[in-house]
C-alpha cells in the first residue's frame, strides 16, 4: 500500500487549495469582464431621469444610438465624451453615444 506522509499530504492538500482559489479568481475576473461593460451599456440606454419633453425631443431629431452614416455624435460639435461609453449633447438630454447619429448634426469645429 502506498502511504503518505505528513508532508506528502500537506503538500497536496496545498496545491488543492491553490487550484481551488485560481480557478475562483478567474471565474471572478471573467464574470467582472462582461458585468462591467454591460452596466456601462445599461447606463448609457438608461432614459428613465428624462421627462416625456425631453423624450420627444430625441424622437423629434431622429436621434439612434448607431448610425449607419459617416458622420456620428464623436464628430458633432454638440457631443461631449463621457468617462463612459457615452456621453452628452448640448442640445438633447440623457446619455448619447459616439457612434450615433441626431438631425441637428453638425460637424465639430477644430
Amino acid at each position: 500500500m502506498n502511504d503518505l506522509s505528513r508532508r506528502d499530504l500537506l503538500k497536496k492538500g496545498a496545491l488543492v487549495g491553490a487550484a481551488g482559489v485560481a480557478v475562483s479568481f478567474l471565474a471572478y475576473c471573467k464574470k467582472k469582464a462582461v458585468e462591467e461593460p454591460m452596466a456601462e451599456m445599461d447606463a448609457c440606454s438608461d432614459l428613465s431621469s428624462l421627462t416625456a419633453a425631453e423624450k420627444e425631443m430625441r424622437t423629434t431629431l431622429k436621434y439612434a444610438d448607431k448610425s449607419d452614416k459617416a458622420d456620428t455624435c464623436a464628430g458633432c460639435q454638440f457631443f461631449t465624451a463621457g468617462t463612459s461609453a457615452c456621453g452628452k449633447c448640448t442640445i438633447l438630454k440623457g446619455p448619447i453615444m459616439p457612434g450615433g447619429w441626431c438631425a441637428s448634426w453638425a460637424k465639430k469645429v477644430g
